[in-house]
């Protein structure tokens, strides 16, 4: 009966393991594209992991973006995507504008979206867009990221 459940401890084990780094290794340091005069921080951290940041238009033209987010954390120095837990990670389709020299403020709720996470250095990741051509649709797209510590 000892030997059953230390298999069955040392297979439960091994699944967590191949299932951390599966979650965690699916997209390794991503290419990030940086706007010029554009710029997102940190303002701060509470404790049920809500973040507020600050995306700063110093432009002149205007931005679009939406609600959608990723979250990246720092493993081994490498930029890891963290997973959405199953139920989120559905965003509304729409389309604010961050006019030229202006600003926004957000909040992101990590701990809804992705559960408790463990202390770490993590980053958001915001797709901005450019208008190149209005009459062509014609975009130009921007990843703009801030971070933040855990603890």
């Amino acid at each position: 009966m000892k030997n059953i459940k230390t298999i069955t401890f040392i297979s439960i084990f091994f699944i967590f393991i191949m299932a951390f780094i599966f979650i965690y290794h699916n997209e390794i340091n991503r290419n990030i594209s940086h706007a010029e005069n554009i710029k997102m921080e940190t303002i701060s951290i509470n404790q049920f992991q809500e973040v507020t940041y600050k995306i700063i238009n110093n432009t002149n033209y205007s931005y679009l973006y939406g609600l959608s987010f990723a979250l990246d954390i720092k493993y081994r120095n490498e930029w890891i995507s963290v997973n959405f837990l199953p139920e989120r990670g559905n965003f509304v389709a729409i389309a604010f504008t961050l006019y030229p020299k202006s600003y926004i403020y957000g909040v992101k709720d990590l701990y809804t979206n992705f559960g408790l996470l463990a202390p770490g250095e993590y980053r958001i990741v915001k797709e901005v867009d450019r208008i190149i051509d209005n009459d062509k649709l014609l975009f130009r797209e921007f990843l703009l990221t801030t971070e933040f510590t855990l603890q």
